[in-house]
């Protein structure tokens, strides 16, 4: 079941190196969604419930970025603590969350959340 998680929680977002600007901040791409795979919600860890290693899949193709959740929240998005299995997934991450409230076709709140993240160092 889904709840909300707290306003002074940190994020964990993967992001492909290959989005990611020179000196190593995410591009707005890693905060955006993806309309080739219908999202709808964007996948982010709860900090407080895992390490960075757990959250990065393979640190060779991607990079790992930590937001604040009062950064998601003052752009009037939902985060959701949303654990994995779930109805959807058959993967095991109890610290899954979902940022709801992103249209597919808007440019600027991926880039503000890319300019609110900061790049974890594995």
């Amino acid at each position: 079941m889904r709840s909300l998680v707290g306003k002074n929680e940190l994020l964990y977002r993967t992001g492909y190196l290959q989005y990611m600007n020179p000196d190593g901040s995410a591009t707005s791409r890693t905060f955006k969604l993806r309309a080739n795979k219908n999202e709808t919600e964007l996948s982010v860890d709860v900090a407080s419930l895992t390490i960075p290693t757990k959250s990065i899949k393979d640190p060779l193709k991607f990079a790992l970025y930590e937001i604040r959740n009062s950064n998601v929240l003052e752009l009037g998005l939902q985060t959701l603590h949303d654990p994995l299995p779930n109805s959807e997934s058959i993967i095991d991450n109890p610290a899954h969350a979902v940022i709801i409230g992103i249209d597919i076709n808007d440019e600027i709140i991926p880039a503000q959340l890319a300019r609110a993240s900061k790049r974890i160092e594995i």
